[in-house]
């Protein structure tokens, strides 16, 4: 199994115009690992191993603290012998500061580095593309999926049973560090890389997985990219905006007048009320007292 690495050249066309050729050299594939050295993680993080299949049994991995102490890391395979990888999950046991993952690659140590805080947890599809055509380094038919994520890789669960896990950033894909999106490429690739046949008809569901070991089901939807047809699986993107917003009813855009505020009062009499209240009810019974008719007996 070989791999692209790609460089760019630029080349005119008989119009004078300029087109962007690649060229590239395909190289033995290597480990990697999601989310590359240098990313914030959540505690106690999920990271993704993808390992060639004919290194698998040879990689072993240890994690420590900055401070080389020794670190607990439970390593699962998820995946085991697909397409040419085999992607292992593992769960580092660090709740503070920053960890350390090593694994043996040859006869050699890699290690990636990473800091413990706060992670953002967003995912949505913006874009699905075909992109097919014959290449320097062999005859591609893919499809792309544009990510605007914080995820750290991506989980496909096919009809058939079969899973699939991608980083979230290839690394044997040319990506500009300063893009925002990520790009997910499924089918045939450069340099004879399959990680999905998609000759046929094939209903996937898309999961976002975060550092934090939790995942976000991002939606279903069918592809195919073969001689019996395309099927792009446009279901699968999320508008920026819903759908059919539902507007609160104000009464200043209606034609009609808002319906009048109703108060209702007593009569003043019936409400006073504090200290000059209760006087001018004490002099109202001694005004009324004294009207009131009075009847005289003579004296004996």
């Amino acid at each position: 199994m070989r791999i692209v690495a790609a460089f760019v050249v630029i080349a005119g066309t008989a119009a004078g115009t300029s087109r962007i050729a690649h060229a590239c050299e395909c190289i033995d594939q290597e480990s990697q690992i999601s989310p590359p050295s240098g990313s914030v993680v959540s505690p106690y993080p999920t990271l993704y191993f993808f390992v060639p299949t004919k290194d698998d049994e040879r990689v072993r991995t240890a994690a420590h603290d900055d401070h080389g102490h020794p670190l607990e890391a439970h390593d699962e395979v998820v995946v085991k012998s697909r397409q040419g990888f085999s992607v292992h999950k593992i769960v580092v046991a660090a709740a503070t500061g920053t960890i350390v993952l090593r694994w043996s690659q040859w006869s050699s140590w890699l290690e990636a580095r990473y800091t413990i805080g706060t992670s953002p947890k967003h995912a949505r599809v913006i874009g699905v593309r075909d992109d097919s055509g014959s290449w320097a380094c062999g005859q591609v038919k893919k499809l792309e999926l544009e990510l605007d994520s914080s995820a750290i890789a991506y989980r496909l669960e096919w009809s058939d049973g079969a899973t699939t896990v991608l980083p979230a950033r290839d690394a044997y894909r040319y990506v500009d560090p300063a893009a925002p999106a990520t790009i997910l490429e499924i089918g045939r690739l450069p340099c004879e890389r399959t990680n999905e046949d998609l000759s046929k008809l094939r209903t996937m569901t898309l999961f976002a997985l975060y550092s934090d070991g939790s995942q976000e089901r991002l939606g279903a939807a069918a592809a195919q990219l073969g001689d019996g047809g395309v099927r792009l699986p446009v279901e699968l993107v999320q508008p920026t905006e819903p759908v059919n917003p539902v507007t609160p009813v104000r009464h200043d855009s209606l034609c009609e007048e808002p319906p009048p505020t109703i108060q209702y009062l007593s009569p003043w009499w019936l409400i006073p009320t504090g200290g000059v209240g209760s006087l001018v009810t004490l002099a109202l019974v001694r005004f009324l007292a004294w009207r009131r008719p009075r009847t005289h007996v003579p004296r004996a």
